[in-house]
């Protein structure tokens, strides 16, 4: 409790009037004032409190979702690329340009008015806004008009989407909203998402990882391709042949060199045969609210090496 009560005399006494973000590295405590950050560290603490059951320690984390809530107030993010889809590119080191690209960015605006179908060629895309999680659609152009009016009303909701600010994951809010079309890179209809959680030059555990819009699946592995004691309930199983175990030898070779230098970084790869894209880099992976045994959660956490 002692610990938790201090976190609250930090927040208070750091936290300032809303900084200049526009480039930097900056933590949650320089961005809020006073009275946001107040609220956000409040509402963080009670909802990791409803999936966990327990109230976390802010100063002396233990488990990995934890610490994830200790990375959103007091850990430093690079603004404004942390977060933002356009500028998911920048995080890939010239030494890797080569072998791993982010999917083409084919169109993106601050204004809901998609292209007009006559500047589009033909195809799958995916809509997405650059900020945030799950405001994304499949489309395929050309659009008739119903589906543009629909597609638009969509984008101008996400525009409008203040996502992670009252939250804690104050960096979605650090630059400019837009909306974007990025190619379909992946053209299987449940793709395998293949995700490295690295901290401190070191991966700590792999996440293959399926959509399929009706049971997910995913199964979790350490650095060596063990299965891991925890895995995901009411999943199905993906096999590393469904990736290549070749495939993820060089993954973890790229995620290591993406992550370099960060303190903790998931790193995202959608594999197309031997081609290979950075989906995305996260930093709070689903805002420390992912529930796994207590136990389960202090062994991840104790991967991460948090530095002040």
């Amino acid at each position: 409790m002692a610990s938790r009560l201090l976190a609250w005399i930090i927040a208070i006494r750091y936290g300032g009037a809303p900084v200049d973000v526009s480039k930097g590295l900056f933590r949650g405590i320089d961005f809020y004032d006073r009275m946001q950050l107040r609220r956000a560290i409040k509402k963080s603490i009670y909802a990791f409190y409803r999936v966990h059951g327990y109230l976390p320690s802010i100063l002396a984390p233990k488990a990995f979702s934890e610490k994830i809530l200790w990375a959103k107030f007091f850990s430093e993010f690079l603004v404004p690329e942390s977060g933002n889809k356009l500028l998911t590119s920048k995080f890939i080191p010239d030494e890797v340009s080569d072998l791993v690209r982010c999917p083409r960015i084919v169109w993106h605006s601050s204004a809901p008015i998609l292209p007009s179908n006559t500047d589009m060629v033909p195809g799958e895309y995916y809509l997405k806004a650059n900020h945030g999680s799950g405001m994304f659609a499949k489309i395929i152009f050309p659009l008739n008009e119903d589906e543009r009016r629909d597609l638009e009303a969509l984008c101008e909701a996400w525009l409008n989407n203040q996502f992670g600010l009252s939250s804690g994951e104050w960096w979605y809010c650090a630059f400019q909203k837009e909306i974007l079309i990025e190619e379909c890179v992946v053209k299987k209809t449940n793709p395998i998402s293949c995700n490295f959680f690295v901290s401190n030059n070191k991966i700590f555990a792999i996440n293959l990882y399926r959509k399929t819009g009706d049971v997910d699946g995913s199964t979790w592995f350490d650095e060596g391709l063990t299965l891991l004691s925890y895995q995901s309930t009411n999943r199905s199983v993906v096999n590393i042949a469904e990736v290549g175990s070749d495939n993820i030898v060089k993954l973890k070779e790229y995620a290591l060199k993406i992550a370099k230098g960060f303190q903790f970084m998931r790193v995202d790869f959608l594999c197309d045969g031997s081609d290979f894209f950075l989906g995305e880099v996260t930093f709070t992976p689903g805002n420390g609210l992912t529930f796994r045994p207590y136990d389960d959660d202090v062994d991840m956490g104790r991967n991460w090496e948090i530095k002040w």
